[in-house]
């Protein structure tokens, strides 16, 4: 779910000596500021914070059965995929070497690029019980600034304890000791335009699912509730009928070009043996 599109625009109050900044370092130990997300130089931090209760329905919403022959390319899908492989191909064996600067200029002028199309990242931190943090940040922020709201966001007694913050599935742990990790942006890490982490602690009495998250007080009485998803069943008729009738009609196409003389790929004559 993007946080973005569906989560209400929310502030909440902040509470009388909590309101201060978080440095780019996993050290700072104070509630973030709901300010812009840039300052000064080195100084950068989450907005719009959030918290999300736990959803009353743990269950994910149901998905539409679809026909096992939805899933058969139609003749233009094929066709894209074909000419994407020859395209390809072409880039590779044909395309002019590029030294290291001007790989590394590239590849900088697609992050500028993304940047520019996401200059903020929603990251929220789903804790045990499902109560989710939620923060913007810019594109440009290093983890070490979300550890950072994480752990200024936790109670006192709390943030001595390490966490780890990840994503699953497939697991894949965002370590401040892998230097590629801490030093790496959000753009870096393919993290934009909106990202969800679960966190765990190495104490495991904090990661029971009947304990309360140990968020600041503050925050948790600003908890909001979820907004209920989006229901998948209106419309799940007309669509499959609209499905069926694309198929068909795909197939089709693709017969009639293969009887002209068209040749398949590969893959895609294979897919029909199967």
């Amino acid at each position: 779910m993007d946080p973005s599109s569906s989560a209400p625009s929310f502030e909440p109050p902040q509470p009388a000596g909590l309101r201060t900044e978080i440095t780019d370092t996993a050290s700072s130990a104070s509630l973030p500021s709901v300010q812009p997300a840039v300052t000064e130089a080195g100084k950068q931090h989450a907005t719009d914070i959030k918290i999300w209760k736990p959803s009353a329905d743990a269950r994910p919403p149901p998905r539409p059965e679809l026909p096992d022959n939805y899933f058969v390319p139609t003749a233009a899908e094929a066709q894209r995929a074909f000419q994407g492989q020859v395209a390809t191909r072409e880039r590779l064996n044909d395309g002019p070497m590029l030294t290291k600067s001007l790989r590394e200029r590239e590849q900088s002028q697609k992050l500028n690029q993304r940047y520019a199309r996401f200059p903020v990242t929603r990251i929220r931190v789903r804790f045990s019980d499902r109560t989710m943090l939620e923060g913007a940040f810019q594109s440009n922020s290093t983890m070490k600034v979300v550890y950072a709201f994480v752990k200024a966001s936790l109670k006192e007694e709390v943030r001595s304890q390490a966490f780890i913050l990840y994503q699953t599935p497939p697991r894949r742990e965002f370590k401040l000791a892998d230097p590629k990790i801490g030093s790496s942006t959000l753009l870096d890490l393919q993290l934009t335009p909106s990202s969800l982490f679960y966190i765990k602690f190495t104490d495991d009495a904090l990661n029971q699912t009947q304990r309360t998250p140990p968020l600041l007080p503050e925050l948790l009485a600003n908890a909001q509730d979820l907004p209920p998803p989006p229901n998948v069943d209106q419309g799940t008729t007309e669509s499959s009928s609209s499905i069926s009738s694309a198929i068909g009609k795909g197939k089709q196409k693709l017969d009639d070009a293969l009887k002209n003389g068209a040749k398949a790929p590969k893959w895609l004559q294979n897919l029909k043996k199967k």
